[in-house]
């Protein structure tokens, strides 16, 4: 299934069934072009990741490999059509989950030791680019995606 066909089905699905948490509805004629995850742990050390992903390459990602407590950063590493269609066609599956994430001020801009969550998406559209910031759902198919990530950055080491 072609995106066009995915970005249909879901702006379609999106309309009959009143689901958007996003700020706007994606179009047949939006491209997602860019995704990042990231993950935070306050001050826990050794539990965060970051992947930011482009159609043909992880841009930059950094992590900790299982049981090392020493950051791995990698740049510019390749990433394959159908890896780019998968991280793709699962973030489309999750549109209608998302929420924007809100902007926090003050002392309680970050709680020291909570886990966070976000997942930026930029998409081309008719006006140029449009990027939103998320709050990443803890549901099975957002679960799934973070796995994927990880696995993908994990590969760049070998």
């Amino acid at each position: 299934m072609t995106y066009r066909m995915t970005a249909k089905i879901l702006a379609a699905l999106i309309a009959i069934t009143g689901l958007s948490g996003c700020s706007r509805e994606i179009t047949s004629s939006d491209s997602l072009i860019y995704i990042t995850f990231d993950r935070s742990h306050g001050s826990l050390w050794g539990n965060q990741f970051y992947i930011a992903l482009a159609e043909t390459e992880i841009v930059e990602t950094w992590f900790f490999q299982q049981g090392e407590m020493e950051q791995t950063e990698v740049s510019h590493s390749p990433l394959s059509a159908e890896e780019w269609e998968e991280v793709e066609q699962a973030v489309l599956s999750l549109v209608p989950s998302l929420k924007e994430k809100k902007e926090k001020k003050g002392i309680f801009q970050k709680m020291d030791g909570t886990e966070e969550r976000t997942l930026t998406l930029t998409w081309e559209t008719e006006h140029g680019e449009k990027t939103v910031i998320y709050d990443f759902p803890n549901t099975d198919k957002a679960i799934a995606l973070e796995e994927y990530l990880e696995a993908l950055a994990q590969k760049t080491q070998s």
